[in-house]
């Protein structure tokens, strides 16, 4: 044994020699370093082959697991750890644990292919790289990479084993597939590329996998060897360019594939084990002079045992190797090889010296732990959820458009259904329908029966549009991507059935086994199930934005790789993030929330919608409370407010202003011209203008009600009754029904009433209940007939809507006043102002409910200037001259039904300004009785709506005016525009 040893002592002796007088090629820079000078002068050589090494850690196991890490970490110094599973939190413990354990700064790496969420809980991830490959926005890709690395080190990771640089051409291929960017090599170049100069401008080292490419097989490397069966001239002209352009841009590091490559090394070994492909063409050929580091040592595709594995791919080329099974074994097997002189000493030195270079530049000689503190909040900010939502957004691809159906307009027109192909409940892409438009939803499990899809089907065959998900398809091609027959044979008889637009929410591999799905009148693959995509896809629909996706890979004949239609989008409402126009998420959050909280807890309101949208997206829409007081019910997005007098600006307004810009509606015509009962009276004159502007000398109300009171407030037997009979048919409450001539006599008191002495502003609801004659007047339709065909439908505001007890269940209205005085009830469903509801609930004062999302596409409409979901409603000229203040010089702010920020700009207090100080003198709204608040201005591109019903139970409660919540929101508006978003 002593004589073993002494002979072990002279190689090694002549080792050392030897690598001493052999000169290495280094940058000089590098030479230079001192930290890493002296990390390497002071090393022995088994701390030198402990840099070598990185080993997997799973934060998430037990305590008795973690310290056997930190025992590995002292006694065999490891040069990195891969972190391979856990949360947020547990794996920031773990890693600041584990750097404490270790004398040299541990190199810490994760698969983050799809950004941190590949393998952190609690961290959402990003699409896959097959869904980037098809956005072609780079761009994205870079601020995706930037994000991850912002990520990464706030959990104290630096190096992420990403992007895949694989040129996935095997549909069936069982480790790579939804992995690459797809099968095109330029477009998976540049998207690797973008992604990661995303990364090392963020700080974190990236390394591009798995050399020399593992897309053209079939055969999964941790179960067996893959032959990548290609001529030198395909590798190095398709295979490879990835690679050679990655490392031409600088990137870190490379990993080494386990797949043979017999056109280059004969001897069947993997690459990664191959000094012919490591040193002969990645360090020669490409001149790469990065990190080189290993897959997974602990995979099938391994022909070595544990320790020789690990020497052979050091003497290969490699400079690391990770997730090796047994460090022990590894360590004394490198030590021994070095000893006998199969692996140079100064290889070793190069290979370490190239490890501290990667840990200088990553800073790790200046390391500091991770801070703990907030982490989670700190790691998820709404700027990541942006960049993940606008990726989403960018990949989809519509592969068919039948008659350029997409983006879908005439709403009005369509008779919508949705159907889940694998879903068994309402999915995201159904609820998101439904912020555009009505539709009835259905469902049919990936495993229903044929009996149960002829069901559904035979429900189906009464609309004229059905918007098909198909769902539940696996990434993987395993069983087919798990396409069952009832999936496949559903939408086969769909399309051949109904006028189908399909959302592919899957691999587009998948597409082959849904025979028929090329039949879809549109056909959309938005690639993956998460909530994002399913909206984003729906939004698109609509036309709230565009798509110019691409298909990655070639599903089939039938679907190329590179096919792909472009749909402009058509100016509709968009749903998103407040970051995407500026404005800082937790800023607008911390504002509105606590206004409408402190309205909440003074008992301003039971409770409120609240919905704020810029730039014509919608980036806030929270409720707040209760439908009422006793707190039994919450108010949800779906209740219906009564508008109060916001009906004025979103029932006749509209109208009037496109019966305006068609020339049928004259503003200096006279109110009697359209209407005969004013002729010969006192109002003969009055014109058109000066009543939407309220100076046209008319009191403010007429207390119609009290006049049908006998003295003991009783009502009035021949006027009203508890039942409808003939005559008394005039629905005024839920038991309370007037003769409906009394209507008649309502319009000749108005015109036999004195009219005011001065002819200035005068705020009046008299006048706008006459709206509705002049329009049926004109149009020859019914008011409320004309409102829903000409803009709620169209536009996808199917709440508003007049009396919407007859439309929709009781429970969806949100109660208003308890009416001691006149109805004697709790009004629910039945508007609220009495002179409306003697008018059978239907006025131009009052009488409009909906929700604070329909109430938005109109106003929207306004912002845009009459365009809205590709149709042109009223010229914008005509809008712009009714947002106008018409008679500044009387000291009237209003505009022609608008209400107007007022005139005198510098009162005592800045508070006083309504409806806020920062709002522009363009800008435009109203407000509501019931407490209702809508205003827009079009410099800002904002708008402001908030639906309450501060009335309840009692008309007497004005502490929302007195706190001045509405103006205070709006204000808060303003100093989130300037403020900006983080």
């Amino acid at each position: 044994m002593m004589f073993k040893a002494r002979i072990a002592l002279v190689i090694l002796f002549f080792a050392l020699f030897w690598s001493g007088s052999t000169q290495r090629s280094v940058h000089p820079v590098e030479m230079a370093d001192p930290w890493v000078s002296a990390e390497l002068q002071r090393m022995t050589l088994r701390e030198k082959i402990g840099q070598l090494i990185m080993i997997d850690v799973y934060p998430s196991h037990s305590e008795a697991s973690q310290l056997a890490v930190e025992r590995l970490i002292r006694e065999y110094k490891p040069g990195g750890i891969l972190v391979m599973n856990g949360s947020v939190e547990e794996v920031a413990v773990a890693i600041n644990r584990f750097q404490g354990a270790s004398e040299v700064p541990l190199l810490v790496a994760t698969d983050g292919e799809s950004g941190l969420g590949s393998r952190i809980d609690g961290i959402p991830r990003f699409p896959r790289a097959q869904t980037l490959g098809a956005s072609g926005h780079d761009s994205l890709l870079f601020r995706m990479g930037l994000e991850t690395a912002r990520q990464m080190k706030a959990l104290g990771i630096h190096m992420n084993f990403a992007p895949v640089a694989d040129i996935n051409t095997h549909y069936q291929n069982p480790v790579i597939n939804a992995r690459s960017y797809g099968e095109n090599k330029r477009r998976v170049t540049a998207a690797a590329v973008a992604f990661m100069k995303g990364l090392q401008s963020g700080g974190v080292a990236a390394v591009a996998k798995h050399f020399p490419g593992h897309g053209d097989t079939n055969a999964d490397s941790h179960r067996t060897l893959p032959v990548l069966k290609l001529s030198p001239g395909h590798l190095d002209s398709v295979e490879i360019h990835p690679f050679r352009v990655l490392a031409e841009a600088g990137i870190d590091g490379i990993m080494t594939g386990h797949l043979a490559v017999p056109a280059w090394d004969p001897s069947g070994k993997p690459a990664s084990l191959s000094r012919p492909v490591i040193r002969d063409i990645l360090r020669g050929r490409l001149k790469y002079d990065g990190l080189v580091i290993t897959d997974a040592m602990n995979m099938k595709a391994i022909p070595f045992p544990p320790g020789t594995a690990e020497v052979e791919a050091l003497r290969a080329g490699n400079d690391m190797v990770e997730m090796v099974p047994d460090i022990r074994r590894a360590v004394t097997a490198i030590e021994k090889a070095v000893v006998l002189g199969q692996i140079p000493i100064g290889e070793i030195d190069d290979k370490c010296r190239r490890v501290l270079l990667s840990k200088r530049k990553l800073v790790l000689h200046q390391l500091q732990p991770a801070r703990l503190d907030s982490l989670r909040e700190r790691v998820n900010t709404p700027g990541g959820e942006l960049i993940r939502r606008q990726l989403a957004e960018k990949s989809l691809t519509v592969m068919k458009n039948e008659g350029n159906l997409l983006p879908l307009t005439r709403l009005e027109k369509l008779t919508l259904a949705t159907l889940s192909i694998g879903g068994d409940s309402l999915s995201s892409f159904q609820k998101m329908v439904d912020r555009y438009t009505d539709a009835d939803h259905y469902y049919l499990g990936a495993d229903a029966s044929f009996t149960r899809v002829d069901e559904v089907l035979a429900q189906l065959k009464g609309y004229n549009l059905v918007i098909a998900g198909i769902q539940e398809i696996s990434e993987w091609p395993f069983r087919n991507f798990r396409v069952t027959v009832a999936q496949s044979d559903a939408l086969m008889k769909l399309v051949h059935q109904n006028r189908v637009v399909t959302l592919f929410f899957g691999n587009g591999y998948a597409l082959r086994y849904f025979p028929g799905i090329e039949h879809s009148a549109a056909l959309v693959m938005a690639w993956e199930e998460e909530p994002a995509f399913q909206e984003q896809a729906v939004q698109m629909l609509f036309g709230a934005t565009g798509a110019t996706g691409r298909m990655p890979v070639t599903a089939d004949a039938r679907f190329p790789e590179g096919s792909g239609l472009d749909v402009q989008p058509n100016n509709r409402l968009k749903y998103t993030l407040p970051e995407e126009t500026g404005i800082s998420s937790s800023f607008l959050t911390h504002k509105m929330d606590s206004l409408a909280l402190l309205g909440l807890a003074e008992k301003a309101y039971p409770g409120c919608q609240l919905l704020v949208a810029r730039q014509g997206k919608v980036i806030f829409h929270k409720c707040y409370g209760y439908l009422s007081y006793d707190e039994k019910e919450k108010v949800t997005p779906d209740h219906l407010y009564d508008f109060a007098s916001v009906t004025k600006v979103s029932g006749p307004l509209p109208a009037l202003i496109r019966l305006t810009g068609e020339g049928k509606l004259k503003l200096n015509g006279r109110m009697s011209d359209y209407l005969p009962f004013l002729r010969h009276s006192n109002k003969e004159e009055i014109l058109v203008k000066d009543v939407l502007t309220h100076q046209a000398q008319l009191p403010a109300v007429i207390p119609f009600w009290t006049s049908r009171l006998a003295r003991d407030r009783e009502l009035r037997e021949e006027v009203f009754t508890d039942h409808p009979v003939s005559g008394k048919s005039v629905r005024v409450s839920s038991h309370l029904y007037m003769d409906k001539r009394y209507i008649d006599t309502m319009y000749q008191e108005i015109a036999r009433i004195p009219l005011l002495k001065n002819k200035k502003y005068h705020y009046t609801c008299m006048g706008f209940m006459l709206w509705p004659q002049v329009i049926e007047k004109i149009t020859g339709q019914s008011y409320e007939k004309y409102l829903k065909e000409t803009f709620y439908r169209p536009l996808g505001a199917t709440t508003l809507t007049y009396n919407p007890y007859l439309h929709f269940p009781v429970s969806r209205m949100v109660p208003t006043e308890t009416d001691d005085y006149f109805r004697m009830e709790t009004l629910q469903g039945f508007v609220h102002d009495e002179g409306a509801a003697m008018l059978g609930g239907i006025s131009g004062n009052a009488g409009l409910f909906g929700t604070a999302n329909d109430l938005a596409k109109l106003f929207q409409l306004y912002l845009w200037k009459g365009f809205y979901g590709g149709d042109r409603f009223f010229p914008a000229k005509t809008l712009e001259l009714f947002t106008r203040v018409q008679f500044p010089e009387n000291g009237n702010r209003r505009g022609l039904g608008f209400d107007k920020p007022q005139l005198d700009r510098n009162p005592t207090s800045q508070t006083d300004i309504y409806p806020a100080p920062g709002a522009s003198m363009s800008s435009f709204g109203h407000t509501g009785y019931t407490g209702t608040f809508v205003w827009a201005d079009p410099d800002k591109e904002l708008l402001i709506i908030f639906l309450t019903n501060r009335v309840h139970p009692t008309r007497d409660n004005n502490l929302l005016s007195h706190l001045g919540i509405r103006n205070l929101m709006l204000q808060s508006l303003y100093e989130a525009i300037e403020k900006g978003s983080e």
